[in-house]
């Protein structure tokens, strides 16, 4: 029984994340986890392999699985450094056409992720991005 619970309580954290990025965006569920999943695809793959990882290991379960969906650890990091290159990756990702959104959209998955994961994995997150996409970032 406490197995069920377990996977109760990881459904309710992740539908709260994808509640709380809907809202700031005033979009719909669906369209706040599409935006979510696409930020952390993009994020993951500009990480290094152990930092990708320590960052996993502080979302919550569900999320993790979809963060870990497609990755490919020996093709990372990738080297993009500018910011244009990260917001087109997630724009693709996420299938959105408006780069202002698509900005927009950056902004909020990053404000929910700095709402839940460590400081101290933020900065070593922080740490380890190029200049200007950590400045879009931290934005």
């Amino acid at each position: 029984m406490s197995e069920i619970r377990s996977i109760t309580r990881s459904v309710h954290t992740a539908e709260t994340w994808i509640d709380e990025l809907s809202i700031d965006l005033n979009v719909d569920q669906s369209e706040a986890y599409a935006i979510l999943r696409a930020f952390l695809h993009t994020l993951r793959d500009r990480l290094p392999t152990n930092e990708a990882a320590h960052l996993a290991s502080q979302l919550p379960v569900l999320i993790r699985g979809s963060y870990y969906e497609g990755w490919r650890p020996s093709q990372t990091p990738q080297k993009y450094r500018q910011p244009e290159e990260f917001i087109a990756r997630v724009a693709e990702d996420a299938r959105a056409s408006n780069p202002a959104e698509t900005v927009q959209a950056i902004h909020a998955s990053m404000r929910l992720i700095r709402s839940h994961v460590s400081p101290g994995e933020l900065e070593d997150v922080m740490a380890v991005l190029p200049e200007p996409i950590n400045q879009m970032l931290a934005a």
